[in-house]
C-alpha cells in the first residue's frame, strides 16, 4: 500500500471512529497476584473441608455415642450384670475371640446414664461397641432390626435391641447377621435368658 492510497483510505473514515480510536483508554489488568490468590483460597477451603470430613470419619467411633464423656466411672467385668439401672441387659458371654480393651465405662446420670464397653478381635481385626442406654436417649432408633452401614455414614452393622425401658446397642464392623454366636451373645443378658 503506497502513501497516496492510505491517505485516500483515511479520509474516507467516519470522523466518529477517529474520535473513538484516540480517547480509547485500555481496561487496567488485575494484578496476577489477585488471580492466583483467589485459587489458592479456593483450594484451602476445598482441601480444609476435605480434610475435616476424613478426620471426622476415621476419628469418631462407630457406635452412636458420639461424645463419650471424659469423666466415668469403671465397672469391673464380672459386677457389670448387677449395675443399676440397666446391668441385666448387658450380655454376659461375648462371642468368642473378641477380649475387653479397656474397661466398662458408666457415665451419665438418671436417665442419661449410658454403660458402654469395646471388645476388639485381633485376629478379625474388628471392633464390636455394646453401649446400654435409655429408650429415645439418642433419638429414634430402628429396634431389633439388623442395619448396614452403606461405606459412606457407618461401615458394618448395627442392631439395637428392645430392652424395655432401656435398649442395647451392638455396633461392629461386620455383618452381624453373618457372626456365628453373636445371637447367643445378645440372649446370655440376664434380662433376656429366661
Amino acid at each position: 500500500m503506497n502513501a497516496k492510497r492510505f491517505s485516500d483510505a483515511m479520509s474516507e473514515l467516519d470522523g466518529k471512529y477517529i474520535d473513538e480510536a484516540l480517547s480509547y483508554t485500555k481496561k487496567s489488568k488485575r494484578p496476577i497476584w489477585v488471580k492466583w490468590g483467589a485459587v489458592a483460597a479456593c483450594l484451602c477451603l476445598i482441601i480444609g473441608i476435605a480434610v475435616t470430613g476424613i478426620l471426622r470419619r476415621t476419628l469418631l467411633p462407630d457406635s452412636d455415642v458420639a461424645h463419650e464423656p471424659e469423666q466415668y466411672t469403671s465397672v469391673a467385668w464380672e459386677d457389670v450384670p448387677y449395675t443399676e439401672p440397666f446391668g441385666a441387659l448387658f450380655p454376659t458371654q461375648i462371642i468368642e475371640g473378641y477380649e475387653l480393651e479397656d474397661e466398662v465405662a458408666l457415665y451419665g446420670e438418671g436417665t442419661d446414664t449410658v454403660m458402654e464397653a469395646r471388645f476388639y478381635n485381633e485376629q478379625l481385626g474388628d471392633e464390636l461397641v455394646i453401649t446400654v442406654y435409655a429408650k429415645g436417649h439418642y433419638g429414634d432408633e430402628t429396634l431389633n432390626e439388623i442395619i448396614r452401614g452403606d461405606g459412606h455414614s457407618f461401615i458394618g452393622s448395627r442392631l439395637t435391641v428392645d430392652g424395655g425401658d432401656y435398649v442395647v446397642h451392638y455396633a461392629t464392623g461386620r455383618d452381624i447377621a453373618e457372626i456365628s454366636g453373636f445371637e447367643d451373645m445378645v440372649k446370655s443378658a440376664q434380662a433376656f435368658s429366661s
